[in-house]
C-alpha cells in the first residue's frame, strides 16, 4: 500500500496554505488532469486566457512592460490585442539585468516571492523573482509528468542529481533527509563520481529498488559506462528521466541496453521551470502548454517549419511577480508539426539540441559534474558572463565578463569552492575579458573540459 501519495498530498496542501498559494498544488495537478482528458481545444483556450490575463497583470503592475505592451499595440486602453503578440520585443538576460528592478511587478508583496538565479546553457546568470503560484505549478507538472509515465507520488524514486552540502558539509542535512524519507527517495550524489561511489550507488540502486531515476544525463551515461565496463549487475529500474543536457539517441540507446530501462528526456530551466517531455512513446518533447507558451523562431524570427531547428523562445504563464515574455533562453529547438502517437492533445518539439553540460575529471578518475561550476556564479552580482574551462587535470581557468573588478576575498571564495571538488593542488586562474566567444554553433558553453579520461570515444558518447 502506497500511504506515502494520500499523506504527501495533505502535506503539499498544507504547505502551500501556509505560504498564501493562489493556487495551491495539488489543485494544479488536478487541472492538469482535467484538461488532458477535456482534448485540444481546451488546451489551447487555457494557454490563450492565462496568455491574456498575464499580459493586462504585465501592463498595469510591471514598470518595463508597461510602456513596451502599449508601443507594440499587444496592450491598449486595457485591453489585449493578440494579433499584436509577435510584436513584443524579446527578452534577453541582458536586459533583465540592465533594468532588473524594472522588471519586478509592484504588487508581488501579495505574494510569497523568493529569489532564483539561473547559469543557463549560455552561462549568463541572472537573479529572478519567482512565486507561489509558480512554484506550485512547476511541482504539479513534475507529478503529472512522473504520473504519465506510471510513477505516482510516494513510490520509490532516485535521484542522480548534484549536492553541493554533501561535497562542502559531509551531509545533505536533516531537512533534506527528512523529505527524502517522506519522498520514499534514495540520493545519490552526482556532482562527484569516483569509480568507488560508481560501485556504492549500483549496491544501494539495487538494495533500494526505485521504480524511476531522474538523472543528468552525463551523469547516467557514465553510470551505464562503468557498469559495463566493470561487469556489474543492476536492478532495472522501469523510468529514467534525464535532464541538464542534451539526449543523444546514441546515449539514450546504450543506457537502455546496458542498464535495462525506458530513458524518457525532460527540458526545462531555472527560469522558467519544466517546458516539455518526454512520453512513453518517446516520439518527441509534449510541450506543458498551461505553464509557457513556446515558440520555435528560425533566423528570420518567423516560425520554424516542422523538422527546422530554430531558438526557443518562452513566455511563462505562472509567475506573475517577475513576468518574462518572449524570453530568449539560448536553446535551440527542432520544431514539430503534429501531434505525438499516444493522443495526448499538447504540441511537439522533435528534438532540444542546444544544451551541452561537460564532466571534469580528475587524475584519480573522479569525475565532478559541469553543473557543479555553474552554482558557483549564481548569486555574484557582478559576474555578467562566465566560462569555466578545464585546461589540465589539475588547473581550472575562469573567463569572466564583469560589470566591476570582484574583491580579492571574492576570488578566493571561488578557489575554495574549486578546491572542494578539485583538490587542493588544482590551480585556479581567472581571466576578466571584454567577451566570450560562442562555439561554432553559436552557443556559449559555461563549461568546457579539454581533459578527456582513458575511455574510447565511443564509451564517452564523444565525437
Amino acid at each position: 500500500m502506497n500511504w506515502r501519495k494520500p499523506l504527501l498530498r495533505i502535506m503539499l496542501d498544507l504547505k502551500d496554505t501556509l505560504l498564501g498559494a493562489r493556487s495551491a498544488t495539488t489543485r494544479c495537478y488536478d487541472e492538469i488532469l482535467a484538461l488532458e482528458s477535456a482534448g485540444r481545444k481546451a488546451i489551447e483556450a487555457c494557454q490563450q486566457q492565462r496568455l491574456e490575463d498575464l499580459l493586462l497583470h504585465s501592463h498595469l503592475h510591471v514598470p518595463y512592460y508597461r510602456g513596451v505592451l502599449e508601443e507594440c499595440g499587444a496592450v491598449r486602453e486595457g485591453r489585449v490585442h493578440m494579433d499584436r503578440f509577435t510584436q513584443i520585443p524579446f527578452l534577453t538576460k541582458d536586459l533583465i539585468r540592465e533594468r532588473h528592478g524594472d522588471f519586478i511587478s509592484d504588487d508581488c508583496g501579495k505574494r510569497h516571492v523568493y529569489r532564483n538565479s539561473s547559469g543557463g546553457s549560455t552561462g549568463e546568470p541572472v537573479d529572478l523573482f519567482q512565486d507561489n503560484l509558480y512554484r506550485s505549478m512547476n511541482w504539479a507538472t513534475v507529478l503529472y509528468y512522473n504520473h504519465a509515465l506510471g510513477k505516482e507520488l510516494g513510490e520509490r524514486e532516485a535521484k542522480l542529481w548534484g549536492s553541493e552540502r554533501d561535497i562542502l558539509k559531509g551531509s545533505i542535512g536533516i531537512k533534506a533527509m527528512t523529505e527524502n524519507f517522506l519522498y520514499n527517495r534514495l540520493l545519490l550524489n552526482g556532482f562527484r563520481m569516483t569509480q568507488d561511489n560508481f560501485r556504492e550507488y549500483v549496491a544501494r540502486i539495487n538494495r533500494f529498488r526505485p521504480r524511476s531515476l531522474w538523472t543528468y544525463v552525463d551523469s547516467i551515461h557514465q553510470l551505464a559506462c562503468f557498469i559495463e565496463r566493470e561487469n556489474q549487475k543492476v536492478f532495472p529500474i522501469p523510468i529514467t528521466i534525464t535532464t541538464a543536457g542534451t539526449l543523444t539517441q546514441e546515449v539514450r540507446d546504450y543506457v537502455e541496453r546496458v542498464m535495462g530501462t525506458q530513458v524518457y528526456n525532460q527540458y526545462g530551466s531555472r527560469e522558467v521551470g519544466p517546458i516539455a517531455a518526454d512520453c512513453c512513446k518517446q516520439e518527441g518533447l509534449h510541450l506543458f502548454e498551461w505553464s509557457q507558451v513556446v515558440e520555435v523562431l528560425g533566423a528570420d524570427g518567423k516560425p520554424a517549419s516542422d523538422g527546422e531547428s530554430g531558438e526557443v523562445v518562452v513566455t511563462l504563464l505562472c509567475n506573475y511577480s517577475m513576468p518574462l515574455i518572449r524570453y530568449r533562453i539560448g536553446d535551440m529547438a527542432v520544431a514539430a508539426d503534429r501531434f505525438c502517437s499516444c493522443g495526448r492533445p499538447t504540441r511537439l518539439l522533435k528534438a532540444v539540441t542546444g544544451r551541452i553540460t561537460d564532466h571534469f575529471i580528475r587524475k584519480d578518475g573522479t569525475l565532478v559534474h559541469g553543473e557543479y561550476f555553474t552554482h558557483i556564479y549564481y548569486h555574484r552580482s557582478w559576474v555578467r558572463r562566465f566560462q569555466v574551462v578545464q585546461e589540465d587535470y589539475d588547473r581550472i581557468v575562469n573567463n569572466l565578463v564583469v560589470t566591476q573588478q570582484p574583491g580579492i576575498e571574492e576570488e578566493r571564495e571561488i578557489e575554495r569552492l574549486i578546491h572542494a571538488v578539485m583538490g587542493n593542488r588544482c590551480r585556479v586562474d581567472f581571466r576578466y575579458v571584454d567577451r566570450i566567444v560562442p562555439s561554432a554553433s553559436g552557443k556559449y558553453l559555461y563549461t568546457i573540459s579539454n581533459v578527456k579520461s582513458g575511455d574510447p570515444p565511443a564509451e564517452r558518447g564523444l565525437s
